[in-house]
């Protein structure tokens, strides 16, 4: 056995300091999470023509399924058609506003 020590492990380095703070205008976040969305799909905008456009969608199709439902069986088929219809609308509107999202974002990349 030798008589020497082990050696001694390198010390970290002591940390640094942070850089100099940024601040972003409260319209680019906004436009951030907008783009990470309209990027990744599933999350919904804060897009107020893309909420506008939805709710007219959801709010004409839940109309016309209640209607259509009624004629075929009056009051319950009211009920069970507008429902029936805002779930569809909405799932369908939200799939399209998700791809016009994704058309939007390759937009913003090319050009």
């Amino acid at each position: 056995m030798s008589e020497q020590p082990p050696p001694v492990p390198p010390q970290p380095s002591p940390p640094t300091a942070p850089g100099p703070v940024t601040r972003q205008t409260p319209g680019g976040a906004l436009e951030d999470y907008n783009k990470i969305a309209e990027t990744v799909g599933l999350m919904p905008t804060l897009r107020m023509a893309d909420n506008v456009i939805q709710a007219a969608v959801v709010l004409g199709c839940t109309a016309l399924g209640a209607l259509i439902g009624y004629l075929r069986s009056e009051w319950l088929g009211a009920a069970l058609g507008g429902a029936g219809a805002m779930i569809a609308s909405a799932l369908v509107s939200g799939l399209v506003l998700m791809v016009l999202g994704w058309v939007r974002a390759a937009r913003k990349r090319k050009g």
